[in-house]
């Protein structure tokens, strides 16, 4: 049995690894296809295809050959700062992978065309107060900028960008800010909180308001009383636990049981169909002195398991009555005791649910 389990879990792990295999194989087709068509629409000047079908590519896999062919293709489109990104991943990542093929020819590269455009993007600088309110959004050429990068240069497209902030408690507000290429621009973000009811007109408004209900008969008040403490739960955690501990002691109890009839049977079967006692087993060839001890410790062990049980139970149900709350949370408990039966074992619980 242990040989066919396994058997059973090598060929389960082998059809795995083919499959595994066999996914990883389609979708590197598929990849490799998507970069012959994006070669094709690149040599036929279809620029905006070819970044298209290199951005699927890049959904199965990058490497940064991939990288260098669609910051090129950027670059065609006019989509610099997505140009610089690529170009510097690129180069980031030849330099770290030693095994890559063309390796140097690539990070050169890479590194020539991110140089190449660090001149022709600009960068601006967010200037967002510190006392902004939580939630405050900063939006800059369509783009939202985390948080993280406020204070920080970054790049953007250059020439003029709208910059858009929006947040709870906030006026949204729009600016434009032109940012020229090469160059680093600062861009103060003015925060314009919405503007609050004037205090005295509101309380004018209250003390109409007030003025006008005066008239009006208020209905009797009525006292409700309080609603009644819940009941403790604790007693019947205890009368779980000990559930579950007598419930084990049954079930080692019935290991114990199971242990002797295993006994018996391979004693009667070394006798030659004779019920024996464990010397004529011995006497057979057979010595049986280990399994009896077992038997009779696990015999030990569910009586001790279900005794504990039991009293834990006990004590649960003590504690419930002691406290002067007769029911539980969800049900009236009036006994709790482990039934054991043949091939089965329980918790038996009497009462109202």
């Amino acid at each position: 049995m242990k040989r066919s389990f396994v058997m059973a879990t090598t060929l389960a792990a082998t059809s795995l690894f083919a499959a595994h295999a066999s996914a990883q194989s389609a979708s590197e087709l598929a990849r490799r296809e998507l970069l012959t068509q994006a070669e094709a629409a690149s040599a036929a000047n279809d620029h905006v295809r070819a970044v298209e079908l290199l951005e699927r590519a890049g959904a199965v896999q990058w490497t940064p050959s991939h990288r260098y062919f669609i910051a090129r293709e950027y670059q065609q489109v006019g989509r610099l700062v997505e140009a610089l990104s690529a170009s510097t991943s690129c180069e980031r990542e030849a330099q770290a992978d030693r095994t890559l093929r063309n390796r140097e020819a690539i990070e050169r590269g890479c590194h020539e065309l991110a140089v190449s455009l660090q001149a022709r993007v600009a960068r601006v600088v967010l200037r967002v107060p510190a006392d902004h309110p939580a939630g405050t959004r900063v939006t800059i050429a369509g783009q939202s900028v985390p948080e993280a990068l406020w204070g920080v240069s970054f790049p953007v497209g250059a020439g003029s960008v709208e910059v858009v902030v929006e947040g709870p408690g906030l006026t949204t507000t729009r600016s434009t800010v032109d940012a020229r290429a090469g160059q680093v621009t600062d861009v103060p973000v003015s925060i314009v909180r919405e503007p609050v009811a004037n205090a005295t007109n509101t309380s004018a408004a209250n003390t109409s308001a007030a003025n006008a209900n005066s008239n009006v008969v208020a209905p009797p008040r009525v006292d409700t009383p309080p609603p009644p403490s819940s009941p403790s739960v604790a007693p019947w955690v205890v009368v779980g636990v000990g559930g579950a501990i007598a419930v084990t002691g049954a079930i080692v109890g019935g290991l114990h049981f199971a242990a002797v009839g295993g006994i018996e049977a391979d004693c009667r079967a070394s006798s030659g169909g004779v019920m024996s006692t464990p010397l004529v087993c011995r006497e057979s060839g057979q010595n049986f002195d280990g399994r009896i001890r077992d038997a009779e410790l696990l015999g030990t062990l569910g009586i001790v398991g279900i005794s504990l049980g039991v009293a834990t139970v006990g004590a649960g149900v003590a504690w419930a009555a002691l406290s002067g709350r007769r029911e539980s949370p969800r049900a009236a408990v009036r006994s709790v005791s482990p039934s054991i039966g043949r091939g089965s074992v329980g918790l038996s619980v009497g009462g109202q649910f």
